[in-house]
């Protein structure tokens, strides 16, 4: 081995010790710790914040948001709105509890998936929303199978 220097303790390792390497830096198995607790990481797992290794449990506590909707801790991608963030299977339409991750409007000040949107508003000014394009329908409408349509062929935008 080469005369590397632990990256804590800045004293070298023998010959056939065991040596932690996370990102290109050694460390003795003894020094590989949480910053915050100074407790070894279970299974090798850590979690990084400005350089500093923490375990899962104060990674969490000192950085990791809480999500709006479970109150659990948030690791991984965020969805946030108005101040608030959750995670991204929580992030859901209040009208019909679909997953947001394709794009949501905010319909009376709470994200709603774009279809829900569309039809509280066709509703709200007593017209129909197309089953095939999901635009209102200006003018008359046909129906079929119980739903409308626009009397020409929709084309999507």
């Amino acid at each position: 081995m080469t005369s590397t220097l632990c990256a804590i303790c800045r004293e070298g390792f023998l010959p056939k010790q065991t040596v932690v390497n996370a990102n290109g830096v050694q460390w003795h198995p003894q020094c590989f710790v949480c910053v915050q607790c100074l407790q070894p990481f279970p299974e090798g797992l850590f979690f990084e914040h400005e350089g500093r290794k923490y375990c899962q449990t104060d990674y969490e506590s000192l950085f990791a948001p809480i999500c709006h909707e479970c109150g659990q801790y948030i690791i991984g991608r965020i969805f946030a709105h108005k101040n608030a963030k959750w995670h991204p299977k929580c992030f859901t339409c209040y009208m019909c509890s679909k997953e947001l991750s394709g794009g949501f409007v905010v319909h009376q000040g709470r994200p709603t998936c774009k279809p829900c949107a569309a039809k509280a508003r066709a509703e709200a000014d007593s017209k129909y929303l197309c089953a095939q394009c999901n635009h209102i329908i200006d003018t008359e409408h046909l129906t079929f199978k119980g739903e409308p349509y626009h009397p020409v062929l929709c084309v999507d935008t």
